[in-house]
């Protein structure tokens, strides 16, 4: 490998001279070293990942606070950019997927959905307002839908822990796929929402023979008798 040659560029005897020549080479630090004669900085190509044929680089040693040397090495080389896939933009995506209105439902959360709705009180689902209901929740049994909803409404809560309390008692789940819990939050699709889907019958379920099997108690099969016994 070839050992880069440094050329003199230019000798600044105050900082805010050297800073003006910095910015306008389109640089950026590349390693800072502390050698006898004082600190190195080397500089490179700011856009050099965009531009990987670009070698130009800048060493300056600092001698002191009044004075730096700078020294170039090539020139800037920008005419091959990086071959790199743009992101397509959303609008461009839906031309070519299609658009999407609600996430898609895996196998495993159906079945965790259809266990959570058969498991379910379904007297204990209030209606609020259009598409919106109210399902208490396993975290705290000291509020019903209607108490939780009307907590909501009132706000009667005088401590954090009182709150906190009430927020995780209830779920707002609103059809289509939209929840107060946690994971809907984060992923925009949880058991409440599918559940009440499946429960008003707003959700086809993908393989209804899965999940009708699934509350089921597999049986242990008889053992086999001898045949001498028979």
């Amino acid at each position: 490998m070839a050992k880069r040659q440094w050329i003199f560029a230019d000798r600044f005897l105050n900082r805010s001279d050297f800073h003006s020549y910095i910015n306008d080479q389109n640089i950026s630090i590349k390693r800072t070293e502390q050698t006898n004669g004082g600190q190195k900085i080397t500089y490179r190509c700011s856009e050099c990942r965009k531009f990987p044929q670009c070698d130009f680089q800048i060493r300056c040693l600092m001698k002191d606070e009044n004075e730096y040397i700078a020294s170039t090495s090539n020139t800037h080389n920008h005419s091959n950019r990086n071959a790199t896939t743009p992101e397509l933009e959303w609008s461009e995506k839906s031309v070519l997927n299609g658009f999407r209105t609600c996430p898609s439902v895996s196998i495993k959360q159906e079945k965790v959905a259809w266990k959570w709705k058969n498991g379910l009180d379904k007297s204990s689902i209030l209606y609020w307002y259009g598409h919106t209901h109210v399902v208490p929740s396993s975290y705290c049994k000291q509020y019903t839908s209607s108490t939780w909803l009307h907590a909501y409404n009132t706000m009667p809560w005088t401590q954090f822990d009182e709150f906190s309390s009430w927020l995780y008692a209830g779920r707002l789940v609103t059809i289509p796929m939209m929840c107060s819990c946690k994971t809907n939050l984060k992923t925009y699709i949880c058991k409440h929402a599918v559940g009440i889907m499946m429960h008003f019958g707003f959700y086809v379920v993908s393989d209804p023979g899965k999940l009708e099997d699934l509350g089921k108690r597999r049986r242990r099969p008889k053992k086999a008798t001898s045949a001498l016994c028979r």
